[in-house]
């Protein structure tokens, strides 16, 4: 019989956040997850395919060639390159699409690169806390190599990050959540917390049985540029703000927070709910 990790009779203790794993554009960076939206953009122009921002937005957080393939699946879409190809879009066209949007990716992701109101110093906050801070993410490990280093110098100091290709999908499957997990050595899943700003950030973290926090103000939920939030009434605002709230909620989010800055406050809520929990209880 194999022994335990734990002497005998001792519990795992649940009564400490071990990780927050966040995701970038529209979390971290990126106010209104602008760069993917622009990249998708520019690569369904050249082909001539009409397609909304609402549209483009909808599957937001889905690694780049899922997000493609919902949309070429898309009725008017999918007719629009029918006529201009003469026959319907095929997986291979998905493949080309995707090195298309890669290539393009990079620079706008780098262009994107700054940080959202009170990111660095939550993530300062946090480290210093003992917790570890993650990522997981629809972009490439090309894209987050683009941003890395810009992250490191505007103070966003993120100790892993997964791709979808690191673990062969992307979400709403939890993987990239577990091999964080796996790679910082942290469970059980309700010691680590996921927070974003998409709907699959939620159904990501659901699945893997963590925590899960929405963001809203900067996300792509919300739908807006930075400059774009900037000229709104503030009566605009709330509605809006109401809105996305909404739909995270009926997304299955734990918590939902307008700005990174209120995430400690719904830390401290997790781990006095944490507090003296046990398996089996």
């Amino acid at each position: 019989m194999l022994s335990s990790v734990l002497p005998p009779g001792e519990q795992p203790s649940l009564t400490r956040i071990k990780a927050v794993v966040f995701d970038w554009a529209g979390t971290l960076v990126d106010f209104g997850a602008m760069a993917p939206l622009e990249a998708l953009a520019a690569v369904l122009a050249d082909h001539h395919l009409p397609v909304s921002e609402e549209e483009l937005r909808g599957p937001m957080g889905l690694a780049k060639g899922d997000h493609l393939r919902i949309l070429l699946q898309r009725e008017q879409i999918a007719a629009a390159w029918q006529r201009r190809y003469g026959r319907p879009p095929t997986e291979e066209d998905v493949l080309r699409l995707s090195q298309e949007l890669e290539a393009r990716m990079p620079a706008l992701v780098a262009a994107r690169a700054k940080p959202l109101p009170g990111a660095v110093a939550v993530v300062e906050r946090l480290r210093s806390q003992g917790i570890a801070v993650a990522a997981t993410t629809g972009y490439t490990r090309a894209s987050v190599q683009a941003l890395l280093p810009l992250a490191r110098q505007a103070g966003l100091t993120i100790e892993t990050v997964c791709t979808p290709e690191e673990v062969g999908a992307g979400r709403p499957a939890p993987w990239m959540l577990f091999e964080v997990c796996r790679r910082l050595q942290v469970y059980p899943p309700a010691t680590v917390v996921k927070v974003g700003d998409t709907l699959q950030d939620i159904y990501e973290g659901l699945h893997a049985g963590v925590w899960t926090v929405a963001v809203v103000v900067g996300s792509n939920v919300l739908g807006l540029s930075e400059e774009a939030w900037s000229r709104l009434e503030e009566q605009d605002r709330q509605e809006r703000i109401a809105g996305a709230k909404a739909r995270f909620r009926r997304a299955g989010a734990h918590f939902v927070i307008e700005h990174l800055d209120e995430l400690e406050a719904v830390l401290s809520v997790i781990a006095g709910r944490l507090t003296g929990a046990t398996y089996g209880a």
